[in-house]
């Protein structure tokens, strides 16, 4: 009996080194995959992702106040002539759609109605990217450069999904609050892993399992 409750005391102590390790991981990599996106692309896009976040009321909170600031600076500089899809259904807890907040935001600074394209359905990151690239092969036709814009923690997840939906991407990434970095990195790490989870899980177990 005693050899076995050590055996799940070392698996145990095991799997948490490991969860600790990994998180730490994963959030030294965000910070770095980061750092290295915040610059705009130095070649046209003919659209520009923006997926959704928390309003305020009808209007974009600031944290999404910020990819849209974002997002209009990458527009601007580049012409003024990319759509723009602003991705995001409405929750449970909001009045309206993020698109549409979004979309009303954007037009307050001068987008024409006719470069926003509203995507209102999407409620993932993974649906953002899905539903996006649907609506941008619809008006725009197939093979479109595009940029996602979004928090720059947040990037690595959209990149994978854009990719997963094969979108010829370039993330670009918007400063996220320092009020809010702890708490983002670590919600996103854990996003991140649940959405690899499929993949690694098991090799991951399997070498817990196997750990002295």
């Amino acid at each position: 009996m005693g050899a076995k409750w050590h055996g799940a005391a070392l698996f145990c102590a095991n799997a948490l080194h490991a969860c600790g390790l990994w998180f730490s991981l994963s959030i030294a990599a965000l910070d770095r995959y980061a750092h290295t996106h915040r610059c705009n692309p130095k070649d046209c896009v003919d659209a520009i992702i923006v997926p959704g976040a928390a309003l305020r009321g009808s209007r974009p909170s600031p944290f999404l106040a910020s990819r849209l600031e974002r997002a209009l600076e990458l527009w601007r500089e580049q012409g003024c002539c990319a759509h723009i899809v602003v991705s995001g259904g409405q929750g449970s807890d909001e009045c309206v759609s993020e698109a549409s907040a979004m979309h009303r935001y954007l037009a307050e600074q001068g987008v024409p109605d006719g470069l926003i394209i509203d995507e209102s359905h999407s409620t993932t990151t993974r649906e953002n990217m899905r539903y996006s690239r649907q609506l941008i092969e619809e008006h725009l036709g197939v093979g479109m450069r595009v940029a996602v814009v979004s928090t720059d923690y947040h990037l690595p997840r959209c990149a994978m999904f854009a990719a997963s939906e094969v979108l010829d991407a370039v993330s670009v990434g918007a400063s996220s609050a320092h009020r809010a970095w702890s708490r983002g990195y670590i919600r996103e790490a854990a996003a991140l892993t649940r959405a690899i989870l499929p993949t690694y899980g098991i090799p991951i177990l399997i070498a817990l399992v196997c750990m002295p």
